[in-house]
């Protein structure tokens, strides 16, 4: 299709000022930008009614690896805006899975568990699936150090040896020959936290080889934040690996001035973060225990969970009166946060239904039990299976990081029941909350930090900004944007073309589900 979007104000992604203007999109691509464009004929003409037409949305951290396999998957993020998607983050894809450790990795897997086949041997197996299937947006995929990890060696803590090691190394040559475009740690997660230093150069080494950007959920997102941001610089600095920090945040008020350490470290390192413009978290009930309880593995750990002993020591650890092991990848999140601010969201096998939604506190005095005993039990019903929220900061933090010019709004989606309201509402709640109605931060900027922003440290040359001769990923809206509280649609969305095809059009699916592409990169090493 030929289009024309008349009447509209530009905001073409570089954070210059808005302007009016007219785009002609042909061929999948934006042909031509200007004050005034002349029409032509098989135009078909779309009046953008004043409102604001932007690139479209990079949500640069999300766990859609799963959902772009589902139909219909993607639709509360194109319905928000995106075009772009980026999976396999904090050291999590769905690739490279060798069959005979899928089960297992699916039943505790933080990104979902959808009922259908999944898991690949290799990326050149998820290229190929995704390839056979239309894609509803584009997609730029990362390997899973986490993922790769655990297709070698299970849950097992043992370092990887030099055998793991070799083929360790060929997995991320593989995948970053096959076109994956980085690689991402989520040190926090098993068994990525068993990582040895080693394993974690070689890592990076490989893709700084080939060019490929490192994404990481650091170890600490508290107490030992700003150490753990200064170990992952030193392995940059080691390496030349292109370092990203994922979901900057500081968890819990005490390590609020450790966030200015870090946008610190992030200015004079010349760093990029993404983050999401929420106080409430979202991950896996799992990541409460500490890694050296861990160490046996998840089978062993759920079998544990019904011994006094263990729920003991869980409640001293989660209280504080016990210390934790200096340098553990590991967040104490009830003790850094509350009990009364953690909320289970989905539990499998009924695990958790009697307390979905409900604070912690109050749902282990419904049990009759303390809230360490409520935890172990929906862990070891649920198989350790379990989805959480938890407000771990305060809304001036919030406003702190997007202020930052260094930032890039992602969504760090998690799909399926329970899911949080960034899923569906992460873009137009930045516009929403912090463009028009407090006036904290200038649309210009607020666009660069969804468009050319997260563009430029993702390698994406042909998208992200508006210019003559880039694909036309756009998306036209209103200073009505905002997100739904029942976390539905958001409104204010107006239009929203993939490669030049209109898939959304007055807030609404046009049905048109195949115009997305995915975003692989080329051979470089």
């Amino acid at each position: 299709m030929q289009y024309l979007i008349t009447n509209g104000i530009i905001v073409d992604g570089s954070g210059a000022p808005p302007y009016r203007g007219e785009i002609r999109i042909a061929d999948g691509r934006i042909c031509r930008v200007g004050v005034r464009v002349e029409p032509l004929p098989g135009d078909s003409r779309l009046d953008a009614g004043g409102r604001w037409v932007a690139p479209g949305f990079i949500d640069c951290h999300s766990h859609s690896d799963l959902a772009i396999m589902e139909e219909g998957g993607l639709d509360p993020k194109i319905l928000q805006g995106v075009t772009t998607e980026v999976s396999g983050q904090c050291g999590l894809s769905v690739f490279p899975l060798p069959r005979e450790h899928r089960p297992a990795w699916r039943s505790i897997s933080v990104i979902g568990n959808p009922a259908f086949d999944w898991g690949w041997n290799s990326a050149a197996d998820w290229i190929r699936a995704l390839s056979s299937r239309p894609l509803a947006l584009n997609l730029r995929p990362f390997i899973g150090a986490g993922t790769l990890r655990y297709g070698i060696a299970g849950d097992s803590p043992a370092p990887l040896g030099r055998e793991g090691l070799v083929r360790y190394r060929e997995a991320l040559e593989e995948g970053f020959a096959a076109g994956i475009g980085g690689l991402s740690f989520g040190l926090i997660y098993l068994p990525a936290m068993f990582s040895t230093r080693d394993e974690l150069e070689l890592a990076a080494r490989t893709a700084a080889r080939y060019g490929r950007p490192l994404a990481v959920h650091v170890r600490s997102e508290s107490d030992e934040l700003e150490a753990a941001v200064r170990e992952m610089i030193d392995l940059a600095e080691q390496t030349g690996v292109r370092l990203h920090l994922s979901h900057l945040k500081a968890i819990g008020r005490r390590n609020n001035v450790q966030l200015e350490a870090v946008l610190g470290l992030i200015e004079r390192y010349g760093l990029d973060f993404d983050h999401y413009p929420y106080t409430w978290g979202s991950t896996s009930l799992l990541s409460l225990v500490p890694p050296w309880l861990l160490r046996e593995g998840v089978d062993v750990l759920l079998r544990r969970l019904a011994e006094p002993g263990l729920i003991d020591e869980l409640e001293q650890l989660w209280s504080g009166k016990l210390p934790v092991q200096p340098g553990a990848p590991w967040d104490n999140l009830p003790e850094l946060v509350g009990w009364e601010n953690i909320r289970i969201t989905g539990a499998a096998h009924g695990a958790a239904d009697d307390c979905l939604g409900v604070p912690l506190d109050q749902a282990a005095a419904k049990r009759a039990v303390s809230p360490a005993g409520l935890v172990c039990q929906v862990l070891r019903d649920a198989a350790g299976d379990v989805r959480m929220l938890d407000e771990y900061t305060q809304e001036e933090m919030v406003m702190r990081i997007l202020c930052h010019p260094a930032g890039c709004i992602a969504s760090d989606s998690l799909f399926g029941p329970g899911a949080h309201p960034r899923v569906s509402g992460c873009f137009p709640r930045v516009f929403q909350r912090y463009v028009f109605e407090r006036n904290l931060i200038r649309i210009e900027d607020a666009v660069r930090k969804m468009t050319a922003g997260p563009a430029a440290w993702l390698g994406l040359a042909d998208r992200g900004l508006i210019r003559e001769g880039l694909q036309a990923d756009l998306v036209v809206f209103g200073s009505d944007m905002a997100e739904s509280v029942s976390g539905g649609s958001p409104q204010g969305i107006h239009a929203v073309m993939v490669n030049g095809a209109l898939v959304v059009l007055d807030g609404r699916l046009t049905g048109e589900r195949g115009a997305g592409r995915l975003a692989l990169e080329g051979v470089t090493g």
